[in-house]
């Protein structure tokens, strides 16, 4: 079980982009874990997109954050502020329940 944030846009980022802007904030790709789409930052792990078994996805229009239930909740509010600094205008925006209090201080 583990406890998430969902954000979907309507515009898809490009691999390139989420590269380097990984990069820049310390979140790192995971090559060898199923799916080929998973990246970490500590022990919170950010899928962008859907998975694909043969090659990472060239670029995506979804991005889940998630750590095991009630890990690091910090450090997930801490990668979607990043990414929403980053990309401001999902056209979806929802997170398990547990989020409930941080995401009302920033008022999503």
């Amino acid at each position: 079980m583990s406890s998430a944030v969902y954000i979907n846009y309507s515009k898809p980022i490009l691999l390139e982009e989420w590269q380097e802007f990984a990069k820049k904030e310390g979140i790192v790709y995971s090559p060898k874990t199923v799916g080929r789409n998973i990246f970490y930052f500590g022990e919170v792990e950010i899928n962008f997109g859907e998975p694909n078994f043969i090659s990472s996805p060239k670029l995506s229009k979804k991005i889940i954050i998630s750590t095991y239930w009630m890990g690091d909740l910090n450090s997930v509010d801490k990668v979607v502020r990043k990414i929403l600094k980053k990309w401001p205008k999902p056209i979806k925006f929802k997170y398990d329940d547990e989020f409930n209090y941080a995401f009302k201080q920033m008022k999503m």
